[in-house]
């Protein structure tokens, strides 16, 4: 499915942080762009280009953007802080995953509320027991917020704002892991576009098994 388009209604109806000028700047007298074309365009922040492959996913098939939350999420585990820590976060992820592949709509809320208070105790605990420097607190706490945002996603709340958060705070963990609290700054920057690129890459993947489709 990557070559599903994106047109400046959807853009609006995602709530896009464009302007009506800036979004008909992007399409002139094109009515719609393919979503390999937005991704690939550099006049386009790394993470206005993620947000629009999240939410081209969840438009085609929600249930691919919640897994691709959870992919994304679960990438960053080993950052959720000591090693019990790690084993209850994946412990999480796991649950997300059999959550959406199978139990029916009606049966979700409880589970999902479950494990968002999971999510919130475990988030605490993990507080507790990182190690005590400002990179490691970074990288834990953005981990965290991920595993809170892909419950969200898996609650059916907004659920394409809800993966680009989880991503975004996935890809964020993961650059704070990359640098030192000491260098931040550019190199920082290098380490998160990196790592949005290689999400970028991913929700694209998921695009093309994708079984949502040709209504984008």
């Amino acid at each position: 499915m990557t070559t599903a388009i994106v047109t400046p209604a959807l853009l609006r109806t995602w709530n896009a942080c464009w302007t009506d000028d800036e979004i008909e700047d992007r399409f002139t007298e094109r009515s719609s762009v393919t979503v390999v074309e937005v991704v690939g365009d550099e006049t386009i922040s790394l993470a206005d280009r993620l947000w629009v492959a999240c939410s081209v996913l969840a438009h085609a098939d929600e249930s691919a953007a919640r897994l691709f939350a959870i992919e994304s999420v679960g990438l960053v585990a080993h950052l959720a802080g000591d090693d019990e820590d790690q084993a209850r976060y994946l412990g999480i992820m796991n649950d997300l995953t059999q959550i959406e592949l199978e139990l029916l709509p009606d049966d979700r809320i409880a589970a999902v509320d479950a494990v968002v208070y999971a999510v919130g105790y475990a988030a605490m605990d993990a507080a507790l027991t990182t190690e005590k420097d400002a990179a490691g607190y970074a990288a834990r706490d953005s981990t965290w917020d991920a595993a809170e945002a892909a419950a969200r996603a898996a609650a059916g709340d907004a659920v394409g704002d809800a993966t680009w958060d989880a991503v975004r705070d996935a890809t964020w963990a993961a650059a704070d892991a990359a640098t030192s609290a000491a260098v931040r700054d550019a190199a920082w920057d290098t380490a998160w576009d990196a790592e949005i690129r290689k999400a970028i890459a991913r929700a694209l993947e998921w695009l093309s098994s994708s079984s949502g489709g040709h209504g984008c």
